[in-house]
């Protein structure tokens, strides 16, 4: 696959700051500061949607030779010059983090010292710059870099080679806070081998561990904010294929990140032969499939997850194309997993990798409508940036006071306020999607662990009730008028990933909002009922628009 990557701080008001505090500027541009950095995990909840600055300091060529002008490297593929001007878009149109793919083999000087071009990595510095400067995120990496070769007989070779390469990295950006992130390795594999893409084989995958732990070693032996900095580290060739996940072995460190490319459904995002339409149904589902295995084998766990790569080739299928973005975002920011699109500046209709939605020649989108799908659906689903609303989130991950559509796990059909009558006593029942205020319920936090839903309909002061205060199984569910009451009360419970129990305070918990008899049919009744584990007593919590 085609792909790339890069980093600074500064401004003279910044300057004067860390002089007060004390601060100073050291050689090369680094700033000598001490800050408090925040956690893998606190970085992954902040990076929001990202882009690949891809094909520009990544790319290659034997016709280059070495240690040459940086300028011919960077636009060696066909890309300008990159200027703080794309970056400056990039921020405007709503990005978080910008991942710099570095190729750093044609610029490095031969053993033991393996020095790195100091006009490259002057150059490399300057592009993160733009980024710093603009309070976005930067993944710095390793990309294109061959001669990193996963096999028992390269291990010897590779090992101090990369040690030095990002001890000389890490030394040099050692000052930036923690909007920098490293990144060990890229798409780590034995090219060429019938495995490549497929996982690897358990020679490949142990030896991109002992990679990723030589390169960790090095960060954080230069010291600085690298003691502390969040490091990403890839499975054999990133992949999300469960072998590869299954025998990634992370070093005793609280600051990593697993770094994933998810280029999905593969017929449709990467494979040029493949289809153009896209099926919110089985495509999402497939998707959701995918990240509930990075979810359960990591996020779960506390160990955090970034998709480095993903995208959508240009056959010109804008509207599914527009469709693909929402749902892959919505399903990954459900997740707390934060993506960045990988783009090439390439676009052309049904020629290969054209993952271009951004135009670096003129600064204008090729694909606007991808570029505002990726942001208004992060913004929609991701219920961890509180900066601008009164509401919370809490432990479950809702908002409080946020409106939802609530859907049923078994059915895939939503709560719905019987013919969105406004009345006493109006029966509950689960319906298809129709978007109409009878599927809405605005979550309410009490304070005590317990929660009211609200329903949205006729003047929204009716909320979900266990009829007649009953605690017998088979009790009907209704809306009727707030009153506080037990009945009127509801445990919410977090079973998977978006996935909710809602139990009944009358029964203290011990018996759920359920769809009778499991019955996928629409119209089919609500009821109270023992917890049984069943799916027909889970829910999905939809954020309404």
């Amino acid at each position: 696959m085609i792909k790339k990557r890069i980093l600074k701080m500064a401004a003279v008001c910044t300057t004067m700051v860390m002089m007060l505090s004390g601060g100073a500027l050291m050689g090369n541009g680094e700033k000598a500061q001490a800050a408090q950095m925040k956690t893998a995990k606190e970085v992954v909840k902040d990076m929001g949607v990202g882009w690949n600055l891809g094909n520009s300091l990544d790319s290659t060529g034997t016709w280059l030779g070495n240690n040459g002008d940086p300028t011919s490297y960077e636009t060696a593929w066909g890309n300008p010059k990159t200027t703080k001007a794309m970056i400056n878009k990039i921020k405007e149109a709503g990005f978080k983090t910008v991942r710099i793919p570095v190729s750093w083999g044609q610029h490095m000087g031969s053993a033991s010292s393996y020095t790195v071009d100091e006009a490259w990595m002057d150059r490399v510095q300057e592009v993160v710059d733009y980024c710093i400067d603009n309070d976005l995120y930067v993944v710095l990496n390793t990309h294109h870099d061959d001669w990193i070769v996963p096999t028992y007989s390269s291990q010897s070779e590779v090992e101090p080679k990369l040690e030095k390469l990002w001890t000389q990295i890490a030394t040099r950006f050692k000052s930036y806070d923690d909007k920098l992130i490293f990144e060990t390795l890229n798409e780590p594999r034995v090219q060429g081998s019938a495995e490549e893409w497929n996982g690897g084989t358990t020679e490949t995958r142990t030896v991109i561990n002992s990679y990723n732990k030589v390169a960790l070693e090095a960060i954080r032996s230069t010291g600085g904010n690298n003691a502390k900095r969040a490091v990403m580290m890839p499975t054999n060739a990133a992949t999300g294929l469960e072998v590869a996940l299954n025998d990634l072995v992370l070093p005793d460190d609280d600051n990593l990140i697993v770094s994933i490319h998810a280029y999905s459904p593969y017929n449709f995002a990467m494979n040029a032969s493949g289809t153009s339409s896209w099926n919110s149904s089985t495509d999402k589902a497939e998707l959701e499939a995918e990240f509930d295995r990075y979810y359960n084998k990591f996020v779960a766990k506390g160990i955090p997850v970034v998709i480095g790569e993903f995208g959508s080739i240009n056959k010109g299928n804008d509207s599914d194309r527009v469709q693909h973005a929402k749902d892959f975002i919505e399903v990954a920011t459900t997740r707390n997993i934060p993506c960045i699109w990988w783009d090439n500046n390439y676009s052309k209709v049904n020629e290969g990798e054209t993952f271009g939605i951004f135009n670096r020649n003129d600064l204008t989108w090729y694909h606007e409508d991808i570029q505002k799908a990726l942001i208004s659906t992060y913004d929609k689903y991701n219920t961890n940036d509180d900066s601008s609303s009164s509401t919370t989130t809490d432990e479950n991950g809702l908002i409080d006071g946020g409106v939802y559509y609530i859907k049923n796990i078994n059915s895939n059909m939503y709560l719905d306020v019987y013919n969105g009558k406004d009345k006493n006593g109006t029966n509950v029942q689960q319906h298809k999607g129709n978007g109409e205020n009878a599927q809405k319920f605005k979550v309410v936090a009490l304070g005590d662990g317990y929660y009211k839903l609200v329903s949205q309909v006729g003047d929204k002061n009716k909320v979900l009730d266990v009829e007649g205060k009953s605690k017998k199984d088979g009790t009907n569910i209704c809306i009727y008028k707030d009153n506080g009451g037990n009945n009127q009360q509801f445990i919410i419970t977090k079973v998977g990933t978006n996935k909710y129990t809602i139990g009944t305070k009358v029964t203290k918990g011990e018996s759920l909002v359920e769809v009778k008899n499991a019955s996928k049919a629409n119209k089919a009744n609500v009821q109270q009922w023992e917890n049984n584990g069943h799916k027909c007593q889970q829910w999905k919590f939809e954020l309404a628009e």
